[in-house]
């Protein structure tokens, strides 16, 4: 095979190659409903909506919490000029409770709860949650039984999930912005 056929087969490659990203998912072109990122960045926007993932809280934890699952997605409209599609699908929700996951969520509100104690500038510590659950509950004896309390509450709690027979359905939005980024807003009303 001589040089001339190596390197216009390797043109045709790259060229094949580029006509295959440009067709198929391009971060410049606009997104599809069913699209992995799309999907992911509906499901951020969903728990950061609920208040299970907000940007420097320290309860990002409780996301891990909710098992959300996209089903029946459907395009309703797509406007290639601005990048944007709309998309309909139907959402269903499990809570993933452990007694583990339940603690640390009691223990995180409490802590939230007494910093507001705390002077100014100063960091809740290991210490300083001690001293303050001892000034508001007497013991850490006690602070355990209303933990235990609490957590127990928690793990029966299934009112949380939205229920399996029923889906909810609700909208979203995706549009890409000029330099590739992806914007999507979900509307759970």
């Amino acid at each position: 095979m001589g040089l001339g056929r190596k390197v216009g087969f390797n043109v045709t490659s790259v060229v094949f190659a580029m006509s295959f990203i440009a067709c198929n998912g391009s971060s410049n072109n606009t997104p599809k409903c069913t699209d992995k990122d799309v999907q992911s960045e509906v499901i951020k926007d969903i728990k950061g909506q609920m208040g299970l993932m907000q940007a420097g809280d320290s309860f990002n934890f409780m996301s891990e919490a909710y098992d959300i699952k996209l089903d029946k997605i459907t395009t309703k409209n797509t406007n290639d000029e601005k990048k944007m599609v709309t998309c309909s699908a139907s959402i269903t929700m499990k809570m993933n409770m452990d007694k583990k996951l339940a603690e640390k969520i009691v223990i995180e509100q409490t802590k939230d709860e007494l910093s507001e104690k705390l002077k100014s500038g100063e960091k809740m510590t290991d210490a300083n949650f001690e001293k303050l659950i001892k000034e508001k509950y007497g013991s850490m004896k006690a602070f355990d039984a209303i933990k235990e309390a609490a957590v127990e509450m928690m793990l029966a709690d299934k009112n949380m999930n939205f229920p399996e027979d029923k889906p909810h359905e609700f909208q979203y939005t995706a549009q890409r912005t000029d330099d590739g980024k992806l914007s999507v807003r979900a509307n759970l009303d």
